[in-house]
């Protein structure tokens, strides 16, 4: 994958949660009463997200339906945090950049992910000033960043010496 289109995917895949942001100070009054719907969308991404990737990944429809329900349990079962949830989406992201095909679904999907997380995340510090709560955010999730940025260059620098086993 060049290393253009990858930063420039990452960018943009992060660039979701600052969207959020700016969807919650534009409506702050629709937070509330939404907020349920926001969660059913994170689930519903989330799903979609870890189901593409694992279809990808097998080729196999029943062990993609196994896998899948099995890491679905999981992840809603532990209740994990968002910000945990993000470091599993950098995985995802760096694994799916190696087919063009599901890594341009697979950013679209983290970029959408992101629309509630960011609305959810700037809910608990809406009356604080924006610059605070866009810094809490990129603070708070720039992991997802770390995990993509050090996948990549840590598989560039090994390509050449793996190739010669």
């Amino acid at each position: 994958m060049n290393q253009l289109n990858y930063l420039s995917s990452l960018i943009i895949s992060f660039c979701g949660l600052f969207v959020g942001i700016a969807l919650a100070y534009i409506a702050p009054e629709e937070i509330r009463p939404g907020e349920k719907y926001l969660i059913a969308i994170q689930n519903l991404v989330l799903t979609t997200t870890i189901l593409v990737f694992v279809y990808y990944i097998t080729h196999n429809s029943l062990l993609t339906v196994f896998i899948s329900i099995l890491t679905l349990l999981f992840l809603f079962y532990k209740r994990l945090s968002t910000k945990a949830i993000y470091l599993f989406l950098g995985i995802i992201f760096f694994f799916s950049s190696k087919n063009q095909a599901i890594f341009l679904l697979e950013s679209t999907l983290i970029f959408f992910y992101g629309f509630p997380t960011g609305t959810l995340f700037a809910k608990r510090l809406i009356k604080r000033p924006k610059l605070e709560v866009v810094k809490k955010l990129f603070l708070s999730y720039c992991l997802f960043l770390l995990v993509c940025l050090v996948l990549y260059y840590a598989n560039s620098f090994l390509q050449p010496y793996l190739n010669t086993l």
